[in-house]
């Protein structure tokens, strides 16, 4: 389970601000599992995009054994009724990144269209003054995969073998400790940990020939570790290091890690990562 114990989070105000205004950020070279990689800002958040990825849609609640909660779907103003690819964006801690419209969420839309997929945005059912997906993981995990594996395909036309996941901080944490250690049957395209996704060992059983050709990638800022750049100390450098290494002990193929130079844990820029990682 994920180890993110120490004070209550405070609603950083200011770092909203930052995550909705974040410029994205030019990767070069592959893997670089042991030090930071080089690294340019072009001006636009959403490189290659359609900026119109459609107006904010409105929440929807879903239940799944006895767990509520709330989802948007993003559909970037699609009219016809082929199958549609899906990328799933899980928030961090208190949803503090994703406040305000036209933000963070419009850009991964735009993003996600401009590849014929969805967004969907599901809310963590965690009732708490600070909302985790990992505090209650089983329980949120569980719901997670009804609302994509059950629920979404009921009411959209989904391509089950081109559905996506990146998630943020504690988000990230869902995907390495939760859906890829235990329900992998509902990433069948690959997953994206930003700021975290750390993990500790991953079952034999959950572990398949179609699964270990999943994309995973791992992007953490070089000074996410724990120190003033962190979030409540949390070591999202370390923690992505042994996500990425416990994936590849399990077999995982294509695996890679990217350390940003001079970023901390609320300026990664994460709408120019999901980019980079789709076009892949």
């Amino acid at each position: 389970m994920p180890d993110r114990q120490g004070p209550a989070r405070l609603v950083r105000a200011v770092f909203v601000l930052m995550l909705a205004a974040i410029s994205g950020c030019t990767v070069a070279g592959g893997p670089a599992p042991d030090g930071p990689i080089a690294s340019t800002a072009p001006a636009d958040p959403c490189p290659g995009a359609n900026r119109d990825g459609g107006a904010p849609p409105a929440r929807r609640e879903f239940t799944a054994a006895g767990t509520t909660s709330t989802y948007q779907v993003w559909t970037g103003g699609r009219s016809d009724r082929k199958p549609a690819g899906v990328v799933v964006a899980l928030h961090g801690d208190g949803i503090e990144e994703r406040s305000g419209e036209g933000g963070l969420n419009a850009c991964l839309a735009a993003i996600a269209a401009s590849s014929g997929r969805l967004l969907v945005v599901p809310q963590t059912p965690d009732t708490d003054q600070n909302p985790t997906w990992w505090e209650d993981l089983e329980t949120n995990r569980a719901w997670l995969v009804a609302l994509v594996a059950e629920h979404l395909p009921e009411e959209y036309e989904i391509d089950p073998a081109d559905v996506w996941w990146t998630g943020y901080s504690g988000g990230a944490e869902m995907l390495s400790y939760g859906l890829l250690a235990s329900s992998p049957e509902v990433v069948s395209g690959g997953a994206l940990m930003i700021g975290g996704g750390g993990a500790e060992e991953v079952q034999p059983e959950h572990v398949t020939a179609k699964g270990v050709q999943l994309r995973l990638r791992w992007v953490v800022g070089d000074r996410d570790d724990g120190g003033p750049g962190s979030d409540d100390g949390f070591d999202a450098l370390s923690a992505a290091r042994e996500g990425v290494e416990c994936y590849q002990r399990a077999g995982y193929r294509n695996v890679d890690l990217r350390v940003l130079p001079h970023r901390d844990h609320f300026d990664v820029p994460q709408a120019q990562m999901v980019h980079e990682w789709l076009d892949g």
